[in-house]
């Protein structure tokens, strides 16, 4: 049976975070100059999620004062993150008012700070419990920081709602060398950039000790990044030589190991217009007429960072019928991974 499963990530700072496309957002390679002397600069980092419990914005500062070493300055709380003094406020409709978040320490939310250099005993993050706020899907959601009573920045995002999966819904699917992976979903407009995912389960055997099993698990991030225009309805195509190539990629050789493909889950992330505008900023400054270092993205006036919205669906318990495993047994390229029925 195909089982929804919602992922939260406790590594990260907000559940269900579009992990391939956060990265890349906030990995740029500039060195930006953004200290000024008694100037405070927010960095905000929100993923809206409305199919999590509860919404996580994490709001930190950028702070310089001449003279002082760098290394004590990340260490000491009071330069990193704002007291009781900021308000992290949203709105539906800022003709209808707005509503403050609550301050909470992330590490009792099951989001603690990795150690390192920065501070990390404790990780303030602000919070929205889902069902109390009236999210809209394809509707602007507006995010504004209050500090000791002045407006000092704001930003918008559209929200991307839940996906439905349209194809395949049976949990035996066809997929060989005469016909691709058809993924088929139903989602909202705002979203504008894709990622699909694929866990491969595999049972490996000694030959020698066939009693002996192990359970081996891959992931696989066929398409990554991928742009669309706003549809509610969106079509997505994985060829099987693909899937061949990635496993014979990933497996190692030994003729004492004798393999089957078990079963395989299916991934798809959603990502608001502001993935699309990130990646349209990035494409522009690549090739001969591009600039050497890609631009520091940020749809925070008043600030950096980013503020958007992404959906995710992952779906348990794929397996391939009789003719597709025969297929893949079959694959030349496979032969030496031993992959039996």
């Amino acid at each position: 049976m195909i089982r929804l499963w919602q992922s939260l990530n406790r590594k990260g700072v907000i559940g269900g975070v579009f992990l391939s496309m956060a990265f890349g957002i906030m990995s740029c390679t500039d060195e930006v100059d953004i200290i000024e002397e008694g100037v405070v600069i927010p960095v905000v980092y929100g993923f809206l999620n409305v199919g999590d419990t509860a919404q996580y914005i994490r709001v930190e500062k950028v702070f310089g004062e001449e003279g002082k070493d760098a290394y004590t300055t990340a260490s000491d709380s009071s330069q990193i993150f704002f007291g009781p003094e900021l308000e992290v406020q949203m709105s539906v409709d800022t003709s209808e008012g707005w509503y403050t978040l609550q301050r909470v320490d992330g590490a009792t939310e099951g989001f603690p700070r990795d150690s390192g250099v920065f501070y990390y005993k404790s990780n303030p993050l602000y919070k929205l419990l889902t069902d109390v706020f009236d999210f809209r899907v394809d509707a602007p959601v507006y995010l504004r920081l209050v500090l000791d009573g002045e407006e000092i920045a704001t930003s918008t995002t559209h929200v991307v709602g839940p996906i439905v999966m349209r194809f395949p819904i049976e949990p035996t699917v066809y997929w060989d060398n005469s016909k691709p992976l058809n993924v088929r979903i139903k989602t909202t407009r705002s979203a504008r950039v894709f990622d699909i995912r694929l866990r491969l389960h595999i049972e490996e055997r000694q030959f020698d000790n066939p009693g002996q099993v192990r359970q081996v698990v891959l992931n696989w991030t066929p398409l990554q990044l991928e742009r669309r225009t706003p549809s509610i309805f969106q079509f997505f195509s994985i060829d099987a030589g693909a899937l061949y190539a990635f496993l014979a990629s990933q497996l190692e050789l030994d003729p004492n190991v004798q393999r089957r493909l078990v079963s395989f889950d299916i991934g798809v992330s959603a990502g608001g217009e502001e993935f699309e505008e990130y990646e349209n900023l990035a494409l522009a400054n690549v090739g001969i007429t591009g600039a050497l270092e890609l631009p520091l993205y940020s749809n925070i006036e008043g600030g950096l960072g980013i503020f958007t919205s992404v959906s995710h669906l992952f779906l348990e318990g794929y397996v391939l019928d009789k003719s597709s495993v025969d297929s893949l047994v079959s694959q030349k390229e496979l032969q030496p991974y031993n992959f039996v029925k």
